[in-house]
């Protein structure tokens, strides 16, 4: 039946198509034991499908013959029918949720498809951000409460920052593939750019992070998760390459791992820990990097789901008898590549 809407589902199908796309990627991707196989195919079927349908800039939009190929986009203009806007910004929100799953499940090594072709056209992600930003309210239309438009509107900073960070990640996971394959380490000019860049752009985010009197709102909750997983990411760029988890490391790392511990414990200490499983792989990137004894335990305590739970404890059993791992290492561990 998927397929078969699929290929010829009219244009109001398309967000439920997309959405189809994200649960079943969401089911393979939550599996203890996951087919990287499945995944590689699914993601690359996904980036297929959306590239063609919601990217190509096709035209005839408003045709009473429109496929759901015409949904997103036509032409560059946008949809002029209430509708079609409320079905334009879903699709959109959806392929940008799909997104963030599968660049961040290509650093267990599988994935990766629809990631890396959204990476390489920032213009086509920026425009995918901007269609969806009023995904909700669009959606709920009259009905939409007030306080929620509140909330959306103190939230797209945070949000917006998350989206930048799944395209630094992908280009770390990027880098780490390209060691793997030659052996070479490539210059990381341009990664510490992208951090600088990130850390002028959302200043405030940082600053409202760094606030103690904030600590019960949820603007501070998503602003210190995002903060978070920044510090995970500069953990993994400066351990992308020859570097080693747990080796000694350079003042900025040791920052990093810093900060997002005291970040982290701050965000767990207003109850239990965010049911966010991005905020969770920031922490197995800090259980892996941290020597300490204190800190590894109370990670193991705080981080959920079982597959990361049995991840960590695979990873930190290998980096107990050589004292330090590789990201090359770890990912194939993640993957399953190695026993």
């Amino acid at each position: 039946m998927f397929i078969e809407i699929k290929t010829y589902g009219s244009a109001e199908d398309y967000p439920v198509i997309i959405s189809a796309f994200y649960f079943i990627y969401l089911y393979l991707t939550r599996q203890v034991a996951m087919d990287r196989s499945k995944i590689g195919e699914l993601s690359r079927t996904a980036a297929d499908y959306i590239e063609k349908c919601s990217l190509g800039g096709l035209k005839h939009f408003s045709s009473q013959t429109t496929h759901s190929s015409d949904i997103l986009e036509g032409g560059g203009i946008l949809p002029q029918t209430v509708a079609q806007r409320c079905d334009s910004s879903l699709a959109a929100r959806l392929i940008i949720w799909l997104y963030s799953e599968d660049s961040f499940i290509g650093f267990h090594g599988c994935g990766g498809g629809l990631s890396a072709r959204l990476c390489n056209d920032p213009n086509q992600l920026d425009r995918l951000r901007q269609i969806s930003a009023d995904a909700l309210s669009l959606n709920w239309g009259d009905e939409y409460p007030a306080d929620e438009v509140l909330v959306d509107i103190n939230h797209f900073h945070p949000i917006d920052m998350l989206i930048d960070m799944i395209s630094l990640h992908q280009e770390i996971i990027e880098q780490n593939n390209a060691y793997m394959e030659t052996g070479l380490t490539e210059t990381l000019h341009k990664l510490d750019s992208r951090f600088s860049i990130l850390e002028i752009k959302y200043a405030s985010i940082f600053l409202l992070a760094s606030n103690t009197s904030s600590e019960q709102s949820e603007i501070w909750l998503n602003s210190a998760i995002s903060v978070v997983i920044f510090h995970a990411l500069q953990i993994c760029r400066a351990r992308c390459n020859e570097s080693m988890f747990g080796s000694v490391a350079s003042p900025s790392t040791k920052r990093a791992l810093e900060s997002l511990l005291t970040l982290a414990q701050r965000i767990c200490t207003r109850g239990s820990p965010p049911k966010f499983e991005k905020f969770h792989w920031a922490l197995f990137i800090a259980g892996i990097e941290t020597n300490d004894l204190l800190h590894r335990e109370w990670i193991l305590g705080k981080i959920t789901g079982v597959r990361l739970n049995l991840a960590i404890v695979k990873v930190l059993g290998v980096k107990d008898r050589t004292r330090t791992t590789s990201m090359a290492t770890i990912r194939k561990l993640l993957g399953g590549k190695v026993s």
